[in-house]
């Protein structure tokens, strides 16, 4: 599995998903958050990260939109 660590912008509660352009020029209006986890799926517009999994369960799953991330590093873990 690949684990990953991102750097994301939270700006869902104020105004919607923005790009990160966008929350730079107002940057004390979002808040950059940082969450690890198993990456479950990625596709062009987002990636599916996960806390736990295990026997067949996946637990917490989060989705971020790849326009949000601001970075992201990944590691294959056997």
């Amino acid at each position: 599995m690949t684990v990953v660590e991102v750097h994301w912008i939270d700006s869902a509660g104020t105004d919607g998903w923005v790009d990160r352009k966008d929350a730079s020029a107002e940057a004390d209006a979002y808040t950059t958050i940082t969450t690890i986890g198993y990456l479950l799926d990625e596709t062009t517009r987002s990636i599916t990260i996960s806390s736990s999994v295990g026997k067949g369960s996946v637990h917490a799953p989060l989705t971020i939109p790849k326009r949000a991330i601001d970075h992201m590093w990944e590691w294959c873990v056997t």
